[in-house]
């Protein structure tokens, strides 16, 4: 009776495997439809788009149909493994990630998933649209493993999984894009050997928005798979281009961008330019070369021309002003005066005002122009206001002082012959008053702090108990 027993045991494990095995190439099922049959099911979603792996005929790496993982953030496929727990087995299959796409996928210790056992960590192809063409495995037994793949191409996975001595001691290998991410002999499991029931399969999740790949010719058999090994250089196109300097003054050129259609039997995976920085200093036409390299290292290389231009215009801001002629014949207004921060990702190399010199009182309207080195330009029309005096004068009330006069904070002003002062009024050049400050009590002097003032130049005016009036020019330092 036990040696029955034992023999149905080996006959049910015999029977487990062969039944196990598959060969899927992803034709046999109906485009735009879910596939939850065969080896094919989900993580407790219940099949159904949003959940299910979908058929799709947008692309296929042999054929005209291969299963789509979309990102909506719910697909939850499984491709079910039969839970194994002893002998030698081989999985692979063809994935296509397109530029600006991530993927992801992870290995499960049993099916059906309850909680999940992670058994290696997660899978990810260009995790967070970070990194294009690199991928991670975030949890082996040797810890975060990065590795390289093609976007834009369809590129083999081959995992090997040595079971022979139980899934306790099993040992297996990884191979992405025709290059050994984990080599065979590597301990099946993550760096704190948590167990796992079995190897069970493995999980398609569409793990955010910006996930989107496809899926092809999967091939899973009760014995160690052939990995073809990549002897062969890829082939570098390059082709010319303009780029542009951006808001601040700076371009980082990438391989992508010099890149036309570099072709490799096992896929790019790395696209380098050498130089990739230029600033405002080095407007002009350069020679990048781009280096593209294949998952095993195998490289080639082009070269481009580089055109870097500057055609961003400055930004002018400038603001309406009033000068006073304060009796002379002419007043030249600064530059400065007008200029409310006007830049250029360079540097601006003139900053006009015309007209900028006025012999009459009246309202003019003039033009603020910047330029920058490469001739690009902008302008605003800005309101010069010109009065003499702007209705006032530096006559006083007798003996009217103030001081000190440049000031950086207190300033006092004294009535003098025994007047008293009842009220003080500051404007600024365009005649806004900024200070009003009526006494409760008249008095012979008054102190007023103006440090939260800008730096320039203002119109004080006093009034004494008898409302005559004057006003002095301060200027704030």
């Amino acid at each position: 009776m036990i040696k029955d027993y034992f023999s149905a045991i080996i006959i049910s494990l015999v029977l487990t495997s062969m039944n196990a095995q598959f060969v899927d190439n992803m034709e046999s099922y109906t485009d735009g439809e879910p596939i939850s049959e065969g080896h094919w099911t989900d993580w407790g979603c219940f099949g159904g788009p949003g959940c299910a792996i979908m058929s799709s005929s947008v692309h296929a790496q042999d054929g005209n149909l291969s299963g789509y993982i979309p990102g909506d953030n719910s697909t939850d496929a499984v491709l079910n493994l039969g839970g194994q727990l002893f002998g030698e087995w081989g999985l692979s299959f063809w994935m296509y990630v397109p530029s600006g796409k991530e993927a992801y996928w992870n290995l499960q210790g049993q099916v059906p998933i309850g909680n999940g056992e992670w058994i290696v960590g997660n899978i990810q192809f260009n995790k967070e649209l970070e990194n294009p063409n690199t991928g991670i495995i975030d949890n082996s037994f040797e810890g975060p493993i990065n590795f390289g793949f093609p976007h834009d191409q369809w590129f083999r996975v081959v995992m090997n999984y040595d079971l022979d001595n139980g899934v306790f001691d099993a040992v297996w290998q990884l191979n992405i894009a025709g290059a050994d991410v984990i080599p065979m002999g590597t301990p099946f499991n993550d760096p704190d050997n948590t167990p796992f029931f079995s190897l069970g399969g493995v999980n398609f999740f569409s793990s955010s928005n910006n996930i989107q790949f496809w899926l092809d010719n999967f091939v899973f058999e009760n014995n160690f798979l052939t990995i073809e090994s990549d002897t062969e250089n890829p082939v570098a196109n390059c082709h010319d281009v303009t780029m542009q300097l951006d808001s601040e003054g700076s371009l980082i050129l990438t391989g992508y961008d010099i890149d036309d259609g570099s072709t490799d039997d096992f896929g790019v995976v790395s696209f380098i330019a050498d130089p990739s920085t230029f600033d405002c200093d080095e407007i002009g036409e350069y020679t990048v070369t781009l280096t593209v390299s294949d998952a095993t290292g195998n490289s080639d290389s082009c070269t481009a021309s580089v055109t870097v231009v500057d055609n961003l215009n400055p930004v002018v801001l400038g603001r309406n002003v009033t000068g006073n002629l304060d009796g002379s014949s002419s007043i030249t207004i600064p530059v400065s005066e007008v200029d409310l921060g006007s830049y250029d990702n360079c540097a601006l190399e003139t900053l006009i005002l015309t007209p900028d010199t006025f012999t009459e009182t009246g309202t003019y309207t003039a033009l603020l122009e910047g330029s920058d080195p490469t001739g690009n330009t902008d302008s605003m029309s800005v309101i010069i206001t010109i009065i003499d005096g702007l209705g006032f004068s530096d006559h006083s009330i007798s003996n009217f002082s103030m001081y000190p006069n440049p000031v950086t904070d207190i300033v006092t002003v004294e009535a003098g012959d025994g007047l008293l002062l009842h009220q003080l009024k500051i404007y600024d050049l365009t005649g806004k008053r900024i200070i009003d400050n009526v006494l409760e009590q008249s008095a012979p002097l008054i102190q007023i702090d103006i440090a939260n003032l800008n730096t320039g130049t203002y119109f004080v005016e006093i009034s004494d108990e008898f409302g005559n009036s004057a006003v002095k020019r301060l200027i704030k330092e």
